[in-house]
C-alpha cells in the first residue's frame, strides 16, 4: 500500500491461523504518521505493536503518532489516551481514535504495545519480555477478526520477529 505521503507497508495473513497482520515501516515525519492513521482507520485495526523504542542513542526511531496523555489530533484523526499500563518491558495504551469529518460518530478503539526491551543494536538476549507482550497483545486481541499492525524503524527485523 502506498498513500500520498509515500509510506509503504505490506500485508501479510496469519498462515491459515486466523490470525492477520500488517508488518510495516514505523512512520518517520508528519506525513507518514498520517499514512499510518488512514491504514489504522481503513483496516479496522485495534492493535498496534511497535518493536522499537520513539528515541534510540538520541536517535529518532518512530515519530510518535499517539498522545502521552489526553488529547491530540493528527490531520483529521482527534486520537484520545483513555488508559495506559506499564510493565517491565513494554507500556500498552488504550486510545479512542474519531475521524473530525463527515459528521462521522464512529470510534475506533486502539492498543498501542511498545516493546521497550529491544537492544538499540542487535536483538534481545532474552525471549520471555517479547513472549510476555506476545502473550498480552493475543489477550487482549482475542477473536478480533481485524488485522494487527507491527512496526519497527526499518520494517525488516521487528515485525518477523515476532510471532504472533
Amino acid at each position: 500500500m502506498t498513500t500520498t505521503g509515500g509510506y509503504i507497508t505490506g500485508y501479510t495473513d496469519g498462515s491459515g491461523r486466523g490470525l492477520d497482520y500488517i508488518a510495516g515501516q514505523s512512520p518517520f515525519d508528519d506525513a507518514s504518521v498520517l499514512d499510518i492513521w488512514r491504514l489504522i482507520h481503513q483496516n479496522c485495526v485495534t492493535s498496534v505493536v511497535v518493536m522499537s523504542r520513539v528515541i534510540e542513542e538520541g536517535t529518532l526511531k518512530c515519530t510518535q503518532y499517539w498522545p502521552d496523555i489526553g488529547k491530540a489530533e493528527y490531520g483529521p484523526f482527534k486520537v484520545t489516551v483513555i488508559d495506559q499500563f506499564t510493565y517491565a518491558h513494554f507500556t500498552e495504551r488504550l486510545l479512542s481514535v474519531k475521524l473530525r469529518r463527515r459528521r462521522n460518530t464512529n470510534v475506533l478503539l486502539v492498543r498501542i504495545f511498545c516493546f521497550t526491551g529491544w537492544p538499540d543494536r542487535g536483538i534481545p538476549q532474552d525471549p520471555v519480555p517479547l513472549l510476555e507482550m506476545r502473550n498480552r497483545v493475543r489477550k487482549t486481541h482475542g477473536t478480533d477478526p481485524n488485522p494487527i499492525l507491527v512496526h519497527c524503524e526499518t520494517g525488516q527485523a521487528g515485525p518477523p520477529s515476532l510471532s504472533l
